[in-house]
């Protein structure tokens, strides 16, 4: 499978043997072909690599190489199908969703009565709480997304980890 990006940093063909080299030593990927005119690299690659670890290939070249996925470019799956059904697939968040909200009807159930107003607090309370712990499971990746639909934080990237 074939992945294009876009790959700033690059100002010469030394520049790019350099990325290439670099690029070739993880053994999923095949070929690679840059072009430092116009900021682009096309990867062909055994098996779907994440952006991050291309990034991390490119970093003992001292951070003078930033890549991105190419504006507009559809980047293939995976070759495996997902093969899980519906209820595999969106067991882990329907049970955090039944867990929260028993746990709030119990509240209220304790308190003696129902009043749905409450109930709807302490349930949107308990439910930030729990998917705001998502983030924390991985924070760096959070703060990247986030920087992609947040203004401030595209322009000040520390806003994403405050």
């Amino acid at each position: 499978m074939t992945h294009q990006y876009s790959l700033k940093g690059m100002t010469c063909s030394g520049c790019e043997a350099n990325v290439r080299d670099a690029l070739l030593k993880l053994p999923e990927i095949e070929s690679v072909d840059l072009s430092h005119e116009e900021d682009s690299a096309e990867i062909k690659m055994s098996s779907h690599l994440p952006l991050s670890t291309l990034k991390k290939a490119l970093k003992p070249l001292g951070g003078k190489y930033s890549i991105t996925e190419r504006e507009g470019a559809k980047m293939p799956l995976d070759d495996e199908k997902d093969t899980r059904s519906w209820l595999e697939t969106y067991k882990p968040i329907l049970l955090i969703f039944g867990y929260l909200m028993a746990v709030t009807l119990l509240v209220q159930w304790y308190r003696g009565e129902f009043v749905l107003m409450e109930w709807m607090h302490h349930f949107m309370a308990g439910f930030f709480l729990i998917f705001s712990f998502f983030k924390m499971l991985n924070l760096k990746g959070f703060a990247e997304s986030y920087s992609m639909y947040d203004i401030v934080a595209r322009k000040f990237p520390a806003w994403g980890y405050i």
